[in-house]
């Protein structure tokens, strides 16, 4: 027993100090202290209020964001501007499309109910791996998620200029929405 817990200390990376953070309906594990902020963002035809949580680990930079489109309709064009909007300012290539599922506390037919199979939006979640350049030029790798529930949409991110399996799957395993 002790050699077993002995080894699950030693596997664990001392920067990486995991802990549950909400942002708005979100929940997610981030590697260290967020610091929050919220500033007015444009988002296709509409400004919306971003509600921002994020933190420094390891040399990467994770973050989650939130807004609220007000109404159902406008979900699906802002999440597109969105996402086109982070993918431009990262200078990316083409994104590599990632497996993704968000669970639900709530069960349906005994099972987690995950965002996108729930009909409240009719927009799946999407996750991708991209790499691109900093302002200075310099490589970075980026993994991105976007999650549309009701009125509110969700970004979560890490960036950094060599992402590990620990940083990533981590961050991308352990989001709930409420």
């Amino acid at each position: 027993m002790t050699f077993v817990v002995a080894m699950a200390l030693s596997a664990c990376s001392p920067t990486l100090n995991w802990r549950i953070v909400h942002l708005q309906q979100l929940t997610a594990l981030l590697p260290c202290k967020p610091e929050q902020a919220q500033r007015t963002v444009r988002l296709g035809a509409q400004e919306v209020q971003m509600r921002m949580a994020g933190c420094e680990a390891d040399g990467a930079l994770f973050a989650m964001s939130q807004v609220d489109v007000g109404v159902r309709s406008n979900a699906s064009d802002a999440l597109a501007a969105w996402r086109a909007v982070t993918l431009d300012n990262l200078g990316s290539a083409t994104p590599t499309a990632l497996p993704f599922k968000v669970a639900r506390p709530m069960l349906q037919n005994g099972h987690l109910q995950a965002v996108g199979e729930s009909g409240q939006t009719g927009l799946s979640p999407e996750r991708v791996a991209v790499t691109g350049k900093r302002a200075d030029g310099s490589a970075i790798q980026a993994q991105l998620a976007w999650i549309a529930d009701g009125t509110s949409l969700y970004q979560i991110a890490v960036y950094g200029p060599r992402l590990t399996p620990d940083m990533v799957e981590t961050l991308f395993s352990e989001i709930r929405i409420q």
